[in-house]
């Protein structure tokens, strides 16, 4: 079994379609292994085929948006988001059952300096303008 989480700083990144790295637990046997990957591109489409790459079989986030949720939904990718402790925190609580698995997209919003990309819901627009920064 494979599971990312976004990743910064040891955290649970806040957003799915910027994170600036996933952390990669890899569970074979009673052993996980681990490794922090880059991420080199921005967008739900680019961070969804990173994971696929990896073979990952669910992802632990914080915010993700409507978009990113379905391209993971379609592809069988286990998706508990709303987590924001360290990453290791809620990977042991994802090993012992005690995460809860999302049914819908959570975007709460995005920082002064995070592209919404459209797909989250929370712009004045209700996100069809492709114009929303926040």
């Amino acid at each position: 079994m494979v599971v990312a989480a976004t990743y910064k700083d040891g955290k649970v990144y806040q957003h799915f379609g910027t994170t600036p790295q996933f952390k990669i637990y890899t569970v074979e046997e009673g052993t996980i292994s681990q490794e922090i990957i880059d991420t080199t591109d921005k967008g739900h489409e680019a961070m969804a085929k990173v994971l696929l790459d990896k073979h990952v079989n669910a992802l632990i986030c914080d915010d993700i948006g409507l978009g990113a949720f379905k391209i993971l939904e379609e592809n069988n990718i286990e998706i508990y988001a709303g987590y924001s402790d360290m990453a290791d925190v809620c990977m042991v609580a994802y090993m012992h059952g005690n995460l809860r698995k999302a049914t819908e997209a959570v975007c709460e919003g995005h920082s002064d300096d995070e592209e919404c990309m459209g797909e989250c819901g929370n712009c004045h627009c209700g996100g069809d303008c492709g114009d929303c920064h926040f």
